[in-house]
C-alpha cells in the first residue's frame, strides 16, 4: 500500500516518438503521452507521482481512483490544465500545464495542478454515501446552496485565489492545495474549508495529531459506506 515503487509495463521510442508510457503508482494507473511532440516532461511528472501519490495513498484519499491520464490528448477541456472526470474517476492533466491567467490561481507549477486534481477526487468522494461515477451534477449543484457557498465566496477570493471563488469544489482543491505548497490563511478559511468538507491537508494544520477523517470508502463486497479512518501522521 505504502510502496512507491512504479512498475513500468512498456516504454517505446521510434523515430522521435515517445508511445504512451503505462505504469501504475499505489495501485492507481498512470498513462502519459507526448502527443504534441513537444519537450517530453516525463521525467518531471514520474518523480511527483512518486513523491504525492503514497502521501495520499495512506490517507485512503486515493481510494477509488481508477487512473491518471497525462497528455494533452486526453482532456476533453483543451483550455484546461486539469480536469477531474467525476464519473469515469478519473483525473487528467495537460502534460505541460499552462496558464493565461497564473493570478488568478495559487501556483502554476505541475506540482499544484496535481495535487488540486486529486484533492477534487477525495474531495467528492467523502461527500455523498455512494461512489463518484455515480453523483450527479444536479446532486453537486444543490450541495452547493446547501453549503451556502455563495456567503463564502468573497473571503476565499481575498484570502486564497480568485478561482477559490468559481465554487465550493474548487475553494477546497485550492485551499488544499495551498497548504500544502505552505501558504497561511486565517481562521475563517479553515472554517469554511471544515464546513465544505475539505480533507486534512498533507502535513498542514495539525497534522502531526492523530486526525479522524469521515471518508467514502468501498468495502471488500464493493458496497461504498460512510466509515471512520484515524490515522497517525508520518508526513516530514
Amino acid at each position: 500500500m505504502f510502496d512507491s515503487a512504479v512498475n513500468t509495463i512498456r516504454t517505446h521510442i521510434r523515430s522521435n516518438r515517445i508511445d504512451p508510457i503505462e505504469t501504475e503508482i499505489c495501485g492507481v494507473p498512470i498513462k502519459y503521452e507526448n502527443y504534441k511532440h513537444e519537450r517530453d516532461t516525463w521525467d518531471e511528472w514520474k518523480p511527483l507521482l512518486e513523491e504525492w501519490l503514497p502521501k495520499f495513498d495512506e490517507r485512503n484519499y486515493i481510494d477509488g481512483l481508477n487512473g491518471i491520464h497525462i497528455g494533452d490528448g486526453y482532456m476533453n477541456n483543451s483550455s484546461s490544465q486539469g480536469q477531474y472526470n467525476h464519473n469515469d474517476v478519473i483525473i487528467m492533466i495537460q502534460q505541460n500545464p499552462t496558464f493565461k491567467y497564473p493570478s488568478s490561481f495559487i501556483s502554476n507549477t505541475k506540482e499544484y495542478v496535481l495535487l488540486h486534481e486529486t484533492v477534487h477526487h477525495t474531495h467528492i468522494n467523502s461527500m455523498f454515501d455512494k461512489p463518484a461515477r455515480d453523483i450527479t451534477v444536479s446532486e453537486l449543484n444543490n450541495r452547493q446552496h446547501e453549503l451556502r457557498f455563495v456567503s463564502r465566496m468573497k473571503d476565499f477570493d481575498k484570502y486564497v485565489s480568485e478561482y477559490a471563488s468559481m465554487n465550493y469544489l474548487e475553494a477546497v482543491a485550492e485551499t488544499f492545495s495551498g497548504v500544502v505548497l505552505g501558504n497561511e490563511y486565517p481562521s475563517i478559511i479553515k472554517e469554511h474549508y471544515t464546513e465544505l468538507g475539505g480533507p486534512t491537508p498533507i502535513g498542514g494544520w495539525n497534522e502531526e495529531d492523530s486526525v479522524e477523517q469521515s471518508l467514502t470508502r468501498r468495502n471488500i463486497n464493493g458496497v461504498w459506506k460512510k466509515e471512520t479512518i484515524t490515522y497517525k501522521s508520518n508526513a516530514d
